[in-house]
């Protein structure tokens, strides 16, 4: 296929992968490799649709995980092993408490 097909076919993948509005198969499209995109686009072409295009788990966890919040709780004393004894580290953690700090 000739570079500027080929460059033509691929902007018509990405523009109906947006369209598709499936976030799993637009973190695949923007984080596989190359052949991997070229695999998408060999789909693309013969199916005539991004319906066929086959989401690894991988892509669905990844997305998820986007998604999800994650807290961690630690102890004054964490931080201060974290963020030393100095009068600085003192205040910042001081203000992490109060909330004053995300």
């Amino acid at each position: 296929m000739p570079y500027k097909e080929r460059k033509r076919q691929y902007a018509a993948l990405r523009r109906a992968i947006l369209k598709k509005n499936n976030p799993a198969l637009t973190a695949k499209f923007s984080l596989c490799s190359d052949g991997d995109r070229f695999g998408m686009l060999k789909s693309f072409l013969v199916n005539e649709g991004v319906g066929a295009i086959e989401i690894e788990e991988r892509f669905q966890t990844f997305v998820n995980n986007l998604r999800s919040d994650r807290y961690v709780t630690v102890t004054i004393f964490q931080l201060e092993k974290l963020y030393g004894t100095s009068e600085e580290a003192k205040a910042f953690i001081e203000s992490l408490i109060k909330g004053r700090l995300a």
